[in-house]
């Protein structure tokens, strides 16, 4: 399709492209105004060799205990289930709302910190699980490991944007469909039009004019 015909579709058919654009617009927003807002909160905290053993003890359970064995071991915890089941009554979380939440872990690249992010429903019961985890890990890490300690470094607050939906990139996305769509149904339309008196009018002349005559018959 040459620059004549895109022109030439976007002058006859430019209703059919528009009309595309306004149903994408109207089918993502009724999405986007009954989806569930996720919301997420993030909360860090430090890995570090705990203070109060001797530094020959230290030294010997490090070398025992790698610390990639350890962050590995609390990313797994963080993550679990059980974990998560017991926030409620030690915090303010709904039970009946609980299996809405997600709770992912990570150590951040380069570094010894511990990230965890919480997604669901509420940002404020968001905030609260993911300090809970991270109050959580810390006894656990106390109790079991010895030779490290984990301690809060960024508490989770409440965030006031939801990270889904995304309002103002779901209806550009979809502008962008319904114009991709339109403008192959606009071609197609104008390619199976019947041809009019201005249609064959606009034919360029052929040596047989016959053709022409028994067009616009």
């Amino acid at each position: 399709m040459g620059l004549n015909d895109i022109r030439s579709v976007l002058a006859r058919r430019w209703w059919v492209i528009l009309l595309a654009i306004i149903v994408a617009e109207l089918a993502t927003g009724a999405y986007v105004a009954r989806a569930q807002r996720i919301y997420q909160a993030t909360a860090t905290a430090l890995i570090h060799p705990t203070n109060t053993t001797n530094q020959t003890s230290t030294s010997s359970n490090i070398q025992m205990l790698a610390y990639s064995t350890f962050t590995a071991t609390f990313t797994s915890l963080a993550q679990s289930k059980s974990l998560l089941a017991q926030a409620p009554a030690a915090i303010n979380v709904d039970p009946a709302t609980l299996s809405s939440y997600t709770v992912s872990a990570s150590t951040l690249p380069g570094s010894t910190e511990l990230e965890i992010i919480v997604s669901g429903p509420n940002p404020t019961e968001a905030a609260s699980l993911a300090n809970y985890v991270v109050s959580q890990l810390a006894a656990v890490a106390k109790q079991y490991y010895p030779v490290y300690s984990l301690t809060e470094w960024d508490t989770a607050v409440p965030s006031r944007s939801p990270v889904s939906p995304k309002v103002s990139k779901d209806l550009l996305y979809a502008a962008v469909v319904g114009l991709i769509l339109g403008g192959v149904l606009a071609a197609l339309t104008l390619g199976n039009a019947p041809q009019t008196e201005s249609n064959i009018r606009s034919l360029p002349l052929n040596r047989d004019r016959g053709l022409v005559t028994n067009l616009s018959r």
